[in-house]
Order: C-alpha cells, then structure tokens, then sequence
C-alpha cells in the first residue's frame, strides 16, 4: 500500500510538471505585449518541431498580396483545386451576403497571429496614428522583439502549420503574413510555392483612399512594404505571378493556367477544376448574371506622376507577368529584379 501511493505521488508530480509550463505559455499570451514584462523564451519541449515532419514535395502554397489585390478569389480557386484551406469553421468571411463568399478565406488563426504582432509593434511605431489597425502601417518586426507575442510566435505558428500539414497539399492567404514573414518563414518546408498576387497600385490607392487619415501616397507606401516583403520572403522559393486583371478579364483562362503551372512545379493531388465550377463559383449570390466582376478603376497619366521610382520599377517587374528574384540591398529610390530565365 506504502508502495502503491508513492507511485501514485510520483504520477501526480510528473502531470503537474508536463502542465505547468503549457499554463504558463497560455498565461503570457494572454496577459499583454509589455517589453518591459520579464519573459522567458518556450520550453523547447512543447515546441512542434514542424519540420520533422513527413514531407511531400512542394506541398505548401502560400498566396501573398496587399489587401484588395483578388488574394480570396486565388486562394479559393486553389482551394478548388483540392488544395486544403482548413474546415468552414476555421475560416473569416466578409460581413456583406453580396460578397460572402468570395471574401476572405483567412483562417481566423492566423490572422489572430499577425494581428497580435501588429498590435505590439502599433504601440511603439511613430507612424501609427491616424491608421487602422490592420493595416500594419509602419510595422517593423524589430519593434516586437521581447515581447510575450514574439517568443511565444514560434509555439503558435508552429500549432497552425501542423495542422494544415495533416492535409497537404494545402494552401492560405492573409495580407499581413507579407510583413510578418519573418516570424512564419522558419516554420515552412525548405521549399514551398509562392503565389503573388499582383494589382496595380494605383487601383488599390483609389479603392482605399477614402479610408482613415490616409493621404494617396500612404496607400502607395503600404503597397510597395507589403509587396516587397512578400518578394523577399519568397526568393530563393518557387513561385507564380497572378495578375488580377488577368482574373477579372478571363477567369477560367486564369485557373486553367494556375493548374498547370503549380502541376508543372511538382505540387501533387491537385485537380483541374472545370469551367462550371469555376463559373457557378463567381455567379452573385443570387445566382443572377453576370459572374463576379472587380470595379473598374481607371489609372490616369497623372496617377501614375505619384508613383516614386521603386514603386515604378516593382509595377513594370510585375506587369511583365514572369516570375522575378529581389534584390533587397538595393537603394530605396531604386529597384532591382533578376527576372527568372524559365517563363513558368
């Protein structure tokens, strides 16, 4: 009996030691970003070790744009594909029935995660005011460092992509992961397919404007940041080049060539989705006629006049359509791309 409930004891001990410090990760998530607060980094124990995991080829596809840029629309058209986005339930969706189902199809997760950073490095940033939130206006990943949000991103992050790595090849989109790279590239296969949707930026300028405080060439500023981040997250990496006018002009076109291009890059188990699909998809919630079509905003010489050479150089890059390396070194009223020599 005396040795039945020492081992007993010893059990009870053992638990307490295992749950103890997964208590106390959950507790600093949730109590603040303070970088005064004393934070120690994650027992490396209960960190998933993602890239241990089994892997298969190219199974990871990551859909990358500013916000507006027709990031949903690519990201369900790959989920079509067969492409695992997550369940229904884990999934954010616009507030309006009339464009329900063509937004967002953003798993609440990670935006959850990104916001989080946005939120720390919004309180140190002295671009901030006047900006909504999520926009990440000024952000700097450097302003998170130290904080509760910061260490514990590994465990997270790692939590998310574990889940999506039971279902590959799988697939997600949200804005900010442009700028939060940093933070999530580590926790990636070593190659995984990027898919960089393009919009002009002027078009995103004129759609935003009436936003906030924002003046044209804040809006310019944020695209050019959320589109060079997403470049220098994906160099070295395979990747596509989607157009969004491309998509509104002839959206099976469109799919059709997505398909082929992630088969031709090796990503398995995809299917081509057909044209009534891909048509009864973007038919109006109603079902009327016609399909989903993006505003018609008209880019004049002088909108263009705004556009600093960088911003210039990136549309000019990108309107070519083929997939291109950045060269992050280079001066700021400047830009560099080594465009791929395989047109994919």
């Amino acid at each position: 009996a005396v040795a039945m409930a020492k081992k007993q004891r010893l059990i009870g001990l053992g638990v307490v030691l295992i749950a103890l410090p997964i208590l106390l990760l959950l507790q600093d998530f949730r109590s603040g970003s303070s970088h005064n607060e004393s934070q120690e980094h994650l027992n490396p124990a209960i960190v998933f070790d993602v890239k241990s995991e089994k892997k298969v080829k190219l199974s990871q596809i990551l859909v990358l744009g500013m916000h507006h840029s027709a990031t949903s629309l690519a990201s369900k058209l790959v989920m079509m594909m067969g492409a695992y986005g997550g369940e229904m339930s884990d999934m954010v969706f616009h507030n309006d029935p009339n464009v329900r189902k063509f937004k967002f199809w953003e798993r609440r997760d990670v935006i959850r995660l990104n916001q989080r950073l946005f939120d720390v490095a919004r309180k140190y940033s002295q671009k901030r005011k006047g900006f909504a939130r999520w926009t990440g206006f000024g952000f700097d990943v450097n302003l998170t460092v130290g904080s509760p949000t910061y260490n514990n991103f590994p465990y997270y992050g790692a939590q998310i992509i574990s889940k999506l790595n039971e279902h590959r090849p799988w697939v997600t989109k949200e804005p900010r992961m442009c700028v939060t790279f940093p933070l999530w590239k580590p926790l990636f296969d070593e190659s995984f397919v990027c898919l960089l949707v393009y919009r002009h930026p002027v078009e995103i300028m004129k759609k935003l404007n009436k936003r906030g405080s924002f003046k044209e060439k804040d809006w310019l500023r944020l695209w050019e940041n959320y589109t060079v981040g997403a470049l220098e997250g994906c160099n070295g990496q395979p990747k596509l080049i989607l157009l969004q006018n491309h998509l509104g002009r002839d959206p099976y076109n469109f799919t059709d060539r997505v398909f082929d291009d992630l088969v031709a890059l090796g990503v398995p188990n995809l299917t081509r989705p057909t044209h009534e699909e891909v048509h009864e998809f973007l038919r109006q919630p109603d079902g009327s006629e016609p399909s989903f079509k993006f505003e018609n905003i008209v880019i004049q010489e002088e909108d263009m006049e705004k556009l600093s050479p960088r911003q210039r150089c990136l549309v000019e890059l990108f309107e070519k359509g083929i997939p291109f390396e950045w060269n992050s070194k280079t001066e700021s009223s400047q830009c560099s791309g080594k465009l791929i020599e395989k047109e994919i």
